[in-house]
């Protein structure tokens, strides 16, 4: 998933199948949702051809003997033995029982990193269909680069205003102030950094991609490669430093690497900004 439309068709697809997998067929969450898939419309706007989907679209129309509340009841409620648990510790303990191991590791897991999911089931923190709601809601979050086809030409009209200094240490101290948001466990709060940082980190490189031309008095191309070279130069490196925090620290860690690189960028462009105007 390496675009935006791909991380898009994958929320899609999650948050669909997730809410048909945890919710009952009968219920107000997912009922419209049945409706709609025994049109032919929703096919137009589902992320696969057409031909892909026509055998799906086939078996919503089939008739059959059980209900579909019955099917879902029979699978994953029962009274009798379920041909299919929906939690993963069923599947991954060798036990195979709710609230196995694999599901403690799971909570713990999400504990360590901040993340608080309720259930609006009594259910264990594993059920599949609890898992891919999660997994679209995750999914989802890279709506937080559209926040740079904005940040990116109000920071251009910005430059001309204020000039290119000034913009890109407001457009650093943005970053930083939506970095700080992330370390907090709201996930609203964590999503509104991911905006305000994305909105930062687009606007700055636009200044100083920007930048490259006036001030390279010559061999400008040279100048603009030397850029791009050492913007993923940089990138490889902290990425891979930014896994040993996690690994070490979790995401305060790297939150805490990240918040130092961006006080250096500060700093020094703090002080290139004034020997440019002394």
């Amino acid at each position: 998933m390496t675009t935006f439309l791909q991380r898009d068709d994958f929320a899609v697809t999650a948050r669909v199948l997730g809410a048909l997998f945890y919710y009952s067929p009968e219920s107000h969450e997912t009922a419209p949702l049945v409706q709609a898939l025994l049109n032919d419309d929703w096919q137009a706007q589902w992320p696969l051809d057409a031909e892909a989907l026509a055998p799906v679209a086939a078996m919503f129309k089939t008739h059959s003997e059980e209900s579909l509340p019955q099917a879902w009841q029979r699978l994953f409620i029962g009274p009798y033995a379920l041909p299919s648990p929906p939690w993963g510790s069923v599947w991954l303990d060798r036990e195979s029982v709710l609230f196995g191991d694999s599901t403690l590791a799971l909570r713990q897991w999400m504990r360590e990193n901040g993340i608080q999911f309720e259930m609006q089931q009594n259910e264990p923190e594993d059920h599949f269909g609890a898992l891919l709601l999660l997994a679209a809601w995750v999914g989802l979050l890279s709506v937080a680069y559209l926040t740079g086809t904005w940040s990116s030409p109000k920071a251009g009209a910005m430059t001309s205003r204020y000039g290119r200094g000034p913009v890109m240490l407001f457009s650093t101290a943005v970053m930083l102030g939506g970095l700080l948001l992330t370390l907090f466990t709201s996930l609203w709060l964590i999503f509104a950094g991911m905006l305000l940082f994305s909105a930062g980190f687009f606007a700055a490189h636009s200044v100083a991609s920007s930048w490259i031309g006036p001030r390279a008095r010559r061999a400008k191309g040279q100048a603009s490669s030397l850029y791009l070279f050492s913007y993923y130069l940089g990138s490889s490196i902290a990425g891979t430093l930014g896994g040993v925090f996690w690994h070490s620290y979790g995401w305060n860690g790297v939150g805490g690497f990240i918040a130092l690189m961006l006080v250096l960028a500060i700093l020094v462009g703090t002080r290139l900004h004034h020997r440019l105007h002394a």
